[in-house]
């Protein structure tokens, strides 16, 4: 009987990195050696800076959960994942992409001593005499909806619903906080201000019925929808994703779907759109068993 290929959807794209913890621990994927299929408009490939050691291979589930919260962002949890060893290959998928990129072999090893920052960088070479401890090595790539998948080992797929149709420029759900008058007065006379200076985050001040808020990210017009797309090229780029997928058998563990909705990658009125589709077309080459965030093992 064919195994099951268990599949999480996830809201943020970072908890990916609990549920291949927990998947690791389950024996849903191998210990390490995977192969990550990364489906995603964004590379999610900057490398952490942590305010602990790194997560034991063999951490507790609250542990891992924890960690993956107050540690990881939606940008920075696969080198984490390469560095204990979970994936030795990366391929990023771009929607647009029109040719594959070469291969590079890269690293990633700890700058000090208790693990909590990282140093990263290509090499040809089997040994990395920079960092503390061993280097841990993986082979990335990017690639188009048209690559022709080559024979590997066990894979994991990431699938993040902001692929199909998103936004550059997000703006999270509830994206303000409310503060004291003293303090709406000390961001209002201070030009620099923190907030103020922090890049690619707007803050504006807004007082309602007495009560101050500062707003992030509030421009009262949406931008010009360069990676938002209609209906039909969403199903078309499920189509496309699908077909990819069909090219070869792959030995599929693991299936990975960010909603991004709550950090505003994903649209509002089109993440329930992308997600019904995608689960249509990857049920139809898997034999799917869902699992919950929340009941991984």
């Amino acid at each position: 009987m064919t195994a099951p290929t268990r599949l999480a959807v996830i809201e943020e794209h970072h908890e990916a990195f609990h549920v291949w913890h927990r998947a690791r621990l389950a024996g849903w994927i191998a210990p390490s050696g995977n192969t990550l299929l990364h489906v995603d408009e964004h590379s999610d490939w900057d490398f952490p800076r942590l305010t602990r050691p790194i997560l034991s291979p063999d951490a507790a589930r609250e542990e891992a959960l924890a960690f993956t919260r107050d540690e990881l962002h939606i940008g920075n949890f696969i080198w984490p994942a390469v560095y204990l060893d979970t994936f030795s290959q990366v391929l990023w998928c771009r929607a647009n992409l029109v040719k594959e990129h070469p291969s590079n072999r890269m690293f990633i090893v700890a700058a000090d001593e208790q693990k909590r920052q990282f140093l990263t960088g290509r090499t040809p070479h089997a040994t990395v005499s920079i960092g503390f401890g061993d280097p841990h090595f993986v082979h990335y790539q990017m690639i188009p909806l048209s690559h022709e998948p080559e024979p590997m080992g066990p894979v994991t797929l990431g699938v993040c619903l902001d692929f199909f149709s998103g936004w550059v420029y997000p703006k999270p759900v509830g994206a303000e906080i409310e503060v004291t008058a003293a303090e709406a007065q000390r961001f209002r006379d201070n030009p620099y201000h923190f907030l103020r200076l922090s890049p690619g985050s707007r803050a504006a001040l807004e007082e309602r019925d007495g009560a101050w808020f500062i707003v992030f990210n509030q421009y009262g017009y949406e931008e010009w929808p360069r990676l938002r797309v209609d209906e039909a090229e969403i199903d078309r780029r499920v189509e496309r994703m699908c077909e990819m997928l069909a090219r070869r058998p792959l030995d599929m563990r693991l299936i990975t779907i960010p909603r991004s909705r709550l950090s505003g990658y994903t649209p509002m009125d089109q993440w329930e759109h992308i997600e019904n589709r995608v689960l249509e077309g990857l049920s139809k080459l898997y034999l799917i068993e869902q699992v919950a965030l929340d009941a991984l093992p």
